[in-house]
């Protein structure tokens, strides 16, 4: 995702993605398509790929050598937008009737990937939720 350098996604409470349950913490995002043609999201845990010297363009991501820490799956929607977007964007919405929930969107031309998103949020009115 974008030119030259990682995206990046930052959370600081369990997030669920696609089903499938992201730690809390810093990750770089990129897309993997199979030979089948499905789509997923990818997330490397930032302080482990600086530590590697992972970048977008290194040729260990190309070859497989470099795994995600997280892989989820995204649903590909060919031409199912109205209007074509002319930059790629990545957009993360909230649903109105449930406040744990939302939907991850990356759209380009008239093309989007997406993956229902839930998030672990505290009780509310509990200001030690998450305190040790």
């Amino acid at each position: 995702l974008g030119n030259g350098w990682w995206s990046t996604l930052d959370t600081i409470g369990t997030i669920e993605i696609g089903g499938v349950r992201v730690a809390p913490g810093s990750y770089f995002v990129g897309l993997a398509r199979a030979a089948d043609g499905t789509f997923s999201l990818l997330l490397f845990d930032s302080r482990k790929a600086m530590q590697l010297r992972l970048l977008p363009y290194t040729t260990a991501l190309y070859r497989g050598e470099a795994k995600p820490d997280f892989t989820a799956p995204l649903t590909f929607g060919k031409g199912v937008l109205a209007a074509s977007v002319p930059k790629l964007e990545i957009e993360l919405t909230n649903v109105p009737t449930d406040r744990g929930a939302g939907r991850l969107a990356i759209r380009w031309g008239k093309h989007e990937l997406a993956a229902p998103v839930k998030l672990e949020l505290a009780e509310d009115g509990d200001a030690t939720a998450g305190k040790k």
